[in-house]
């Protein structure tokens, strides 16, 4: 019905204005992502080929997973390093 993910989870959108929006333009919420990540079976790998600012690095380890990503962008490999870092 042309619903966004964010409307049927109930999950706001990250904003230029909230506290954890990156510099990266397409960042996704992080429960989006701990919605995504806690379907998987317990002890998986998710692995992460367009790392971004590491919104799903974020979220398999708030949730116990392991995690391998890839970012070809070395600005926005700097960010989710950061952001992990951070945790």
């Amino acid at each position: 019905m042309g619903c966004k993910i964010y409307d049927w989870w109930n999950v706001n959108q990250v904003k230029n204005v909230s506290k954890d929006k990156t510099k990266h333009p397409c960042q996704m919420p992080i429960e989006v992502m701990k919605n995504v990540v806690a379907m998987l079976p317990d002890n998986s790998t998710v692995v992460d080929i367009f790392m971004g600012s590491g919104t799903t690095a974020q979220a398999c380890i708030d949730l116990g997973y392991d995690f391998v990503g890839v970012e070809i962008d070395e600005s926005y490999y700097n960010i989710a390093k950061n952001r992990i870092n951070a945790g």
